[in-house]
């Protein structure tokens, strides 16, 4: 997550939609899967509690401990 009218840190979304700061490292969703998944990552995130913005989710995609080959998604949202 980046909000930059909120902090010029990026965030990651942990699976107890708590929020930790990329810098302390990547957190893992899956592992040990193969083909596709369909699945929603967090269910409805409550964006009432959000401060006012725009902010920009990323989905990485790796396989394990290869950072150099990804896909990488980004999508944005903002709360008036």
């Amino acid at each position: 997550v980046y909000a930059p009218s909120i902090s010029t840190d990026n965030f990651l979304i942990k699976p107890d939609l708590s929020l930790q700061p990329l810098s302390a490292g990547l957190v893992k969703w899956k592992t040990n899967t193969s083909g596709p998944i369909d699945e929603s990552l967090y269910g409805d995130i409550p964006i009432n509690d959000l401060p006012s913005g725009i902010y920009y989710l990323g989905l990485l995609v790796t396989p394990v401990d290869k950072l150099n080959d990804y896909y990488f998604w980004v999508t944005s949202f903002s709360v008036p």
